[in-house]
Formats: structure tokens, C-alpha cells, sequence
């Protein structure tokens, strides 16, 4: 056999090698998600919930005739608000299109839960951004 065909098994073969590995790898990372599903729900449940709660003693707040606060912003408090409380419906059909109301999650629930995780931690990614913006209007209405 040429040492140039050597090479080229050998090189090949730790390519197979890697890639076996990783897929071992991704195949154990996806076996504790999947089992984690449960410890996920609760805790995007919790937060969603808590957020929902802070938006609606905001937007009551806001709502007082009492509360003086400059026009434009509370057009925007009102509207991040709105984004809120637009972005956890979206968090609250993924969790609900998950758990379709069972209490223990079987293999499709989970599955579910899973396939849509990456477009579920985007509307968490994004609810954040909201939560924190709204945190620095309200450190600015302190002032």
C-alpha cells in the first residue's frame, strides 16, 4: 500500500472516529434535556407567571390617575408592557402545546417540548430584553 493512501485511511478514519464521538457526545446531551424537560416547564411556567403578574401591577399602576408620570413615557411603559404581555402568550401556547394538560409528560410531550425549545428560548430571550428595559425606564422614573 502507498504511503499517500496510508494517510488518507488514517486521516479518514479519525474523521469517522470524531464524528462517532461527537454524535455519542450530542446523543448524551439530548438524553438529559430530555429528561430535564420537566425542571424546564416548571421553571419557564414560574417566570412566565412572575412576569405576568409584575406587568399586570404595572399596567394598573400606570392606570391610576394618581401616578404622575411624563406622557411619551408612559406611552412607552404602556408599550413595552404590551410587548410583554405579547411575548408571554406566545411562551404560554409553546408550554401549553407541550403539556396539553397532563401532569406527568409522556415520550411526545417531551418530544415536543424539545423540537420547539431553540423558537421557545428566543421568546424568552426576547421577554427578557423587554423585562430589562423596563427596569431601566422604571430606575429613570426614580430619579
Amino acid at each position: 500500500m502507498e504511503p499517500s493512501a496510508i494517510v488518507g485511511l488514517c486521516g479518514s478514519c479519525i474523521g469517522i472516529a470524531y464524528r462517532a464521538g461527537k454524535l455519542a457526545h450530542d446523543i448524551h446531551d439530548l438524553r438529559h434535556k430530555f429528561k430535564d424537560v420537566d425542571i424546564s416547564l416548571l421553571s419557564v411556567k414560574s417566570q412566565a407567571s412572575a412576569i405576568q403578574a409584575v406587568t399586570e401591577i404595572l399596567s394598573r399602576w400606570l392606570d391610576n390617575p394618581q401616578v404622575q408620570v411624563d406622557g411619551s413615557l408612559q406611552l412607552q411603559l404602556a408599550s413595552i408592557l404590551d410587548a410583554c404581555e405579547f411575548l408571554l402568550g406566545f411562551i404560554q401556547e409553546h408550554v401549553s402545546k407541550a403539556t396539553q394538560s397532563q401532569q406527568k409528560l409522556g415520550f411526545r410531550s417531551r418530544s415536543k417540548y424539545l423540537w420547539n425549545e431553540s423558537s421557545l428560548n428566543g421568546y424568552r430571550d426576547m421577554l427578557q430584553t423587554q423585562v430589562q428595559t423596563l427596569q431601566l425606564i422604571l430606575q429613570c422614573i426614580q430619579l
